[in-house]
């Protein structure tokens, strides 16, 4: 007597190859951090200078060379918006 199997669903990867190395990454610190062994893992120490003194001037002129408004809370939105963001995801 035969019986009817179903085939074998193909294992879908998700994500891209940088996500996957990233949380590869994610996962390798989480364990070294458990367990702690940071043999496997690559430490580096690096020093951040202060940022540079920021004007109105210069805040403006960054947000204009980044495309960004800022909205006040009295608009009940705080984050910047992105007014060409909707034809920049057409472009991927």
């Amino acid at each position: 007597m035969k019986f009817k199997t179903e085939p074998k669903a193909k294992k879908t990867t998700r994500g891209n190859a940088a996500g996957r190395e990233l949380m590869n990454g994610v996962r390798e610190a989480f364990r070294a951090a458990n367990t702690g062994d940071y043999s496997t893992l690559t430490v580096r120490e690096v020093e951040i200078s202060d940022p540079g003194a920021y004007g109105p001037r210069e805040v403006k002129s960054l947000r204009e060379s980044l495309g960004v408004r800022c909205r006040t809370p009295s608009d009940r939105r705080t984050a910047p918006t992105y007014p060409n963001a909707a034809a920049a995801a057409d472009s991927f």
